[in-house]
C-alpha cells in the first residue's frame, strides 16, 4: 500500500470525530459517486495504460495468466480481473470432501465462534450476523459459527472460489450499501465496515458442511461484486464463483457452529491479531468429526451457561465490591 494511501486511511478512519462523519450522508454519498466514478473510468479503453505501471508496481507474474500478452487486455478492470493458469493455483486435496480451502488470494484471518472474532478482530459496534446477512432467520442457523475473514488486495489475482464442493442455494442476496476501506485500519476500528458495505450472499449447500453462508464485500472504490455461478449450480471445491473489480475487497465465509477444525498455524495467527498471506486453493481447515461437533456445542452450552450466571449476579450486585462478601 502506498504510504499516503496509509496516512490518508489512518487520518480517515481513525478517531471518534472521524467515525461520526463517515456515518453521515454526505461522506456515504460520495464514497458511492466515487466508486461509479472510478469503476466506469476502469472500463474505458484508454483505461489501459495503467496496466504496464500496475504489473510494475506490483510485480505481477505475468507466466501465471491464462492469457500472459497484455495487449490483449482492452480495460484496466479486464486486467484486473484476470484469469491464471490451473496450475497456476492447484486444489490442495481436491477429491477429499472433508478439507476445505482457501477461496482467494488474500489475507486470512479466522474464528472459531463469532464471539471470538468479535473480541480479537471485528470492532463493529453493530457487527452480527444479522447485519451481515440482514436475514434474522438465516442469522440464527449460523449462530456461534465458525468464521474466516478473506481480505484482498489490488495486487491480489480478484477472482474468488469455492472452499468446498457442494451446490449453489436457491437464492443470491445483494445488500446495498457503502464502500468504506475493508483494511484493518477500518475492520478494527468502531466502525460497522463489514455490515455497511455493499456485499452480495450467497449460499452453499453441502453433505459434508450443510449450509455455508458466502458473503463477497465491495470495499472503498470497489463498485462491482460479480458471481459467475447460478442457483442450484453443482461445484467442486476449487472452482470460480466471481471476482472483484477494481480495488482492494473482502470475503466473509461463515459455517456453522462446531463444524470445522482450523489448520494450528493459521488459528494461531489469529488468535494473535494477525492475519496470514494464503493462495487459492491452501488448505486452511477441515470438517470436524460429528463427536467432535457434539462435544464442541456441549461445551458452548455450558460456556453459555456460565455466562449467563455471571451477567444475572453483576446485575444483582451493581456494586463490583459486593461480590467480595458473596459465598457460594
Amino acid at each position: 500500500m502506498p504510504v499516503y494511501h496509509k496516512y490518508g486511511m489512518q487520518l480517515l478512519f481513525r478517531g471518534p470525530l472521524q467515525r461520526e462523519l463517515l456515518t453521515t450522508n454526505a461522506i456515504r454519498n460520495f464514497f458511492a459517486r466515487e466508486t461509479l466514478r472510478l469503476g466506469k473510468a476502469f472500463n474505458e479503453p484508454k483505461s489501459r495504460k495503467h496496466i504496464q505501471a500496475f504489473i510494475k508496481i506490483y510485480q505481477i507474474n505475468l507466466n501465471e495468466l491464462l492469457e500472459p500478452n497484455i495487449q490483449r487486455y482492452f480495460t484496466f478492470n479486464e486486467f484486473f480481473y484476470r484469469k491464471l493458469k490451473v496450475d497456476a493455483r492447484p486444489i490442495d486435496n481436491r477429491d477429499d470432501p472433508c478439507t476445505l480451502v482457501s477461496a482467494a488470494d488474500c489475507r486470512l484471518i479466522l474464528f472459531d465462534s463469532i464471539s471470538e472474532a468479535t473480541r480479537i478482530w471485528i470492532k463493529g459496534h453493530q457487527f452480527s450476523l444479522e447485519h451481515l446477512f440482514e436475514d434474522e432467520i438465516l442469522a440464527k442457523e449460523f449462530e456461534n459459527g465458525s468464521i474466516a475473514v478473506f481480505r484482498l488486495s489490488p495486487a491480489d489475482y480478484h477472482r474468488f472460489h469455492s472452499p468446498i464442493s457442494g451446490k449453489i442455494g436457491e437464492h443470491m442476496k445483494t445488500i446495498t450499501g457503502t464502500y468504506y476501506t475493508v483494511n484493518p485500519i477500518a475492520i478494527r476500528e468502531q466502525l460497522d465496515v463489514l455490515t455497511r458495505n455493499q456485499r452480495t450472499m450467497i449460499t452453499i449447500e453441502s453433505n459434508y458442511f450443510e449450509k455455508v453462508a458466502f458473503v463477497a464485500i465491495g470495499a472503498l472504490f470497489v463498485g462491482s461484486v460479480n458471481f459467475t455461478v447460478k442457483p442450484h449450480q453443482s461445484i467442486e471445491k476449487g472452482d470460480e464463483l466471481g471476482y472483484f473489480a477494481y480495488g482492494g475487497s473482502t470475503i466473509v465465509i461463515v459455517f456453522r457452529a462446531g463444524m470445522i477444525k482450523w489448520d494450528d498455524d493459521l488459528q494461531h495467527n489469529s488468535k494473535n491479531s494477525m492475519e496470514t498471506l494464503v493462495r487459492m486453493g491452501e488448505h486452511i481447515g477441515q470438517r470436524t468429526s460429528e463427536e467432535e461437533r457434539q462435544q464442541y456445542l456441549l461445551d458452548s452450552s455450558k460456556d453459555s451457561n456460565k455466562n449467563g450466571t455471571v451477567t444475572q449476579l453483576l446485575c444483582f450486585f451493581p456494586n463490583m465490591s459486593n461480590l467480595n462478601n458473596f459465598k457460594v
